[in-house]
């Protein structure tokens, strides 16, 4: 079996090099990943200037663009014609619930994958609101990556198209506090969605967002509201967005006469 790895915390992340370790018992594991940390970057691609790639260990390639390039680059090069079997993203340093998943470099990467005709999956460790800036915080990266590798050997790849893929945030605590698994649906977070002005050293004013997670909407069944739970949160989400079935007034004034 091969499996890909990549993420949006950067190629030295611990979080990836302890799937890595955990994975590579099982299949031939490879690493892409941005050189430096790339959060909150989207599904960005670099189409207008180069990517740099250079081997920082056997296996292990660091990128200079995002998540997204990564894998497009590994899917039409590295792998020459011959895809890995699936794609992880992660293990990312946070959740991504709701609609941090448009956000998240995380989440992007499974999604190229996709795009490219392979299986994929999106792996977080979620954290707590008061955790999310303590960097000292322990982070259970190995219990996320035992519960991928169970996946993994129970089949998960047979399970999942490229219409799909998953995407999974595990508590961060011991597993034997953990109360279960929930296949969820995507949620919605309510974020102060605020933006700081701020004065440089040559008096030029500038602005950082500086919005903070205020907490979730109570969504039954809900990413949000599995996580609360301490349950390990599995969402199935579609490559192409649905389109809503409420049209009765749009189809009334579109025409154009």
């Amino acid at each position: 079996m091969k499996i890909l790895l990549t993420n949006d915390d950067g190629v030295n992340a611990r979080g990836i090099r302890v799937l890595k370790e955990k994975l590579s018992q099982i299949a031939e594991v490879k690493i892409v990943a941005p050189d430096s940390e790339r959060s909150v970057c989207g599904h960005g691609l670099t189409l207008r200037g180069p990517l740099f790639i250079s081997e920082v260990e056997q296996n292990i390639w660091g990128c200079s663009g995002y998540p997204a390039d990564c894998v497009y680059w590994a899917l039409t090069t590295l792998y020459n014609g011959q895809p890995p079997d699936l794609v992880i993203s992660g293990i990312n340093r946070g959740a991504n619930l709701g609609q941090d998943t448009y956000y998240s470099g995380t989440v992007a990467g499974a999604r190229e994958a996709t795009f490219h005709g392979v299986r994929a999956v999106a792996l977080s460790t979620s954290m707590l609101r008061s955790q999310i800036h303590n960097y000292s915080h322990h982070l259970h990266y190995e219990v996320a990556a035992d519960y991928m590798l169970s996946l993994i050997e129970k089949g998960v790849c047979e399970e999942i198209t490229t219409n799909h893929f998953l995407n999974i945030n595990v508590p961060n605590c011991e597993r034997t506090q953990i109360q279960g698994v929930e296949l969820a649906t995507v949620g919605f977070r309510k974020y102060s969605n605020s933006v700081s002005t701020r004065v440089g050293p040559s008096e030029q004013s500038y602005f950082w967002i500086t919005g903070q997670l205020l907490g979730d909407e109570q969504i039954p069944q809900s990413d949000c509201v599995t996580i609360e739970n301490n349950k390990i949160s599995v969402s199935l989400i579609n490559v192409i967005p649905k389109s809503s079935d409420n049209t009765t007034g749009l189809s009334k004034i579109i025409n154009w006469k």
